[in-house]
């Protein structure tokens, strides 16, 4: 009895852990966080370095800070659409060489920064930026080697050149 009272501590010890490292209001579980619809300004500051996946949609985001991204190496998903995310800084991915989906739809984009933004993204599949006002690409999707899916519909571009797309070779057009 006391060693089932033990592991029943024990087990719980974790799922509090867990639950109390999750900065409100977001809510996490296992290696998600769920920061959409909360109201937030910025991204929150001690996101469990554990993650996986952030849900950071219908906000009030500006920026996506790069010294909270750098802590999130483990990351593969995030959802960042419908804030007011205005520009992307030079290497703000950097840091999350395991990630393979960026959703940031539905935002205020109107120019990446540099060629670097998406540098080291090798694994990268899925690129979501429709819906922003961007009006060139700037070769910014060179060498995403594994990118399947890429969506630009909705903004401002007015040409699009091959170059746009050299070492994408498993991107597919519709």
């Amino acid at each position: 009895m006391r060693f089932l009272f033990l592991l029943l501590s024990i087990l719980l010890a974790k799922v509090d852990y867990s639950l109390s490292t999750c900065p409100k209001p977001c809510v996490c579980i296992r290696r998600r966080a769920f920061c959409d619809q909360t109201q937030i300004k910025a991204m929150p500051s001690n996101l469990p370095k554990y993650l996986t996946y952030i849900n950071l949609a219908k906000n009030y985001l500006r920026r996506l800070n790069w010294r909270r991204m750098r802590r999130l190496s483990n990351l593969k998903h995030i959802v960042a659409d419908s804030n007011k995310i205005f520009t992307l800084d030079n290497r703000i991915f950097k840091a999350c060489p395991n990630l393979t989906s960026l959703s940031i739809a539905d935002n205020r984009l109107a120019k990446i920064m540099d060629n670097d933004t998406f540098s080291g993204l090798g694994r990268l599949r899925a690129l979501n930026m429709a819906d922003n006002r961007l009006t060139d690409l700037k070769a910014v999707l060179r060498d995403l080697e594994n990118l399947l899916y890429f969506s630009a519909a909705g903004n401002r571009l007015t040409s699009l050149s091959s170059e746009e797309f050299v070492g994408n070779p498993n991107l597919k057009g519709n």
